[in-house]
């Protein structure tokens, strides 16, 4: 593998990118900046915001690059989320995929993302019924969280190391 991909929209995953370019001696790239530095069929890890269950910005990418590791970077529990599920929710194909939470910071959400999730809270707040579950959800939107860290990123330091090594042999 020889870089790594990346589309964000708060900041989160741009920083498992920059994490992951350090722990693993290769370049980060945006998307964006990707088309213009890197050719076709260059060998890359993908990291992406979910949405909806969609990985942001996959699909552009595994058209152009060689995709040799995935990973979906959310807000939710990882014991709640697995790469299973955003295997057949993005249709991958043979490729190790990953999801790492993330974090959470409202200010930094704009558009239509920003105005859902203010609406999605005014709901929770007003709300009468709460589950245990709504009553943890609004307190993580409503204060924001960040969950970055650099020993979240193992399992696919573990899928470089071992495409480095299947290449040495």
């Amino acid at each position: 593998m020889e870089a790594i991909i990346y589309e964000s929209n708060t900041g989160f995953t741009q920083k498992y990118a920059k994490l992951l370019s350090l722990e693993a001696d290769m370049p980060a790239y945006t998307v964006k900046e990707a088309k213009k530095e890197l050719k076709k069929g260059t060998e890359v890890v993908f990291l992406g915001w979910i949405m909806g269950g969609k990985i942001s910005g996959f699909k552009k990418v595994k058209h152009r690059y060689k995709v040799k590791c995935v990973a979906g970077v959310g807000m939710d529990n990882p014991k709640n989320q697995t790469g299973e599920y955003l295997v057949k929710k993005n249709r991958i194909k043979n490729i190790p995929t990953y999801y790492l939470q993330g974090g959470f910071n409202m200010a930094r959400l704009t558009g239509v993302y920003g105005f859902m999730m203010r609406t999605m809270l005014k709901s929770l707040r007003m709300s009468k019924n709460k589950t245990k579950d709504d009553i943890q959800f609004e307190k993580m939107i409503s204060k924001g969280f960040d969950k970055v860290k650099k020993e979240n990123l193992q399992l696919i330091m573990y899928e470089i190391n071992k495409a480095r090594q299947n290449k040495a042999d």
